[in-house]
């Protein structure tokens, strides 16, 4: 790029696009190309840690006094030589800058990378924000923050001695030779099971949930942890064989999925249920009103075609609510402007 100034901006600008991709977005992206684990999480950390590393690198290169180039050339160096013994010992200052930058806050996506069953501490992250276990988080974010810290001073160790290595390519090797041996178990870590399962953190944590699901069918699974949005594209995709999922989510006749019986019985009935706090009723007694008037109309038959509606048909959540209020020969009034009385708070599925 330093060579070629006219596309040094064009590069920047397209890592610097693929930067502001929101995690859980560029995870999703990759979901039916690359699949689930390892892969696609190494693919999404690579792309994340390019822009510093390659601005930083520009930069470091572009910004070396050019006396001191004009005084190489001058000596008769050429151009590859000038890189390597003058331009790169003087940038590697700025160049290690960057790549310690995306170090750090490499660890700190790959933590994201666990909804797509790659494993690592963000499975203790996510499992506790799902069941409000503050010391599961903290088993994930502490080990995470000082993983990190071990990375910069791990660098910051080898800048110092990174001018003594006469040959690039060795640093290549012994990059090459660490990301394999890291790698190698997670990449060839494979389950005997005949089928593949992918759960939510909520559902692999809680004693209803799988746990107590493989003691009472006595099952034989390979299950890994998914996003709630991811897990449906998933078995879509046939990158998992089985998944938790809502027996009214509209994606089961969308995507053509079938719902396995419980003949033993193993879950109870669960049904959402607004809870409101009490001085909020206090406050705002017609809340009440507006709640029951909703009391026994939303059958599972009915949730089933409003999701549908909602995840295949692709109609706004909000005209589909309308639509079946008004069914129900509701009056609603028009959405007012400002700072809002009341503040609702759900899971992130359709039927909440």
């Amino acid at each position: 790029m330093t060579r070629y100034a006219t596309i040094a901006n064009k590069v920047i600008g397209l890592v610097g696009i693929i930067q502001t991709i929101p995690s859980v977005a560029l995870l999703g992206f990759m979901l039916p190309l690359l699949g689930i684990g390892a892969t696609p999480a190494i693919v999404a950390l690579f792309l994340y840690a390019l822009l510093p590393i390659i601005r930083n690198t520009y930069t470091g290169i572009d910004e070396v006094d050019s006396s001191i180039v004009e005084a190489a050339k001058g000596m008769g160096m050429p151009d590859q030589q000038i890189l390597f013994k003058v331009e790169l010992p003087l940038a590697v200052p700025v160049i290690f800058a960057g790549i310690r930058t995306a170090a750090v806050t490499t660890v700190g996506v790959a933590t994201l990378c666990a909804l797509i069953a790659s494993g690592g501490l963000g499975e203790f992250i996510f499992r506790g924000i799902a069941l409000n276990n503050v010391n599961m988080i903290l088993a994930g974010a502490i080990p995470a923050a000082a993983l990190a810290l071990f990375f910069d001073f791990l660098l910051g160790a080898l800048q110092q001695q990174v001018s003594r290595v006469t040959k690039p390519w060795v640093i290549l090797f012994a990059v090459i030779v660490a990301l394999v041996l890291l790698l190698f178990p997670i990449i060839f870590n494979q389950s005997n099971a005949a089928l593949k399962a992918g759960f939510t953190s909520e559902f692999m944590e809680r004693a209803d949930g799988y746990p107590g699901l493989k003691k009472h069918y006595n099952l034989t699974l390979d299950p890994v942890e998914l996003d709630p949005g991811l897990m449906y594209e998933a078995i879509r995709t046939k990158k998992v064989d089985v998944i938790s999922g809502f027996s009214t989510d509209g994606r089961i006749e969308a995507y053509n999925l079938v719902v396995l019986e419980d003949n033993k019985n193993y879950f109870p009935p669960y049904d959402a249920v607004p809870i409101v706090r009490n001085d909020t009723l206090q406050n705002y007694p017609q809340l009440s009103v507006a709640l029951e008037k909703l009391t026994g109309q939303l059958s599972n038959e009915t949730m089933t075609q409003l999701n549908y509606r909602v995840d295949n048909l692709k109609e706004p959540i909000k005209e589909v609510a309308a639509s079946f209020v008004q069914q129900l020969g509701i009056s609603t009034t028009v959405d007012r402007q400002g700072t809002p009385d009341i503040v609702i708070g759900s899971k992130n599925f359709t039927e909440q």
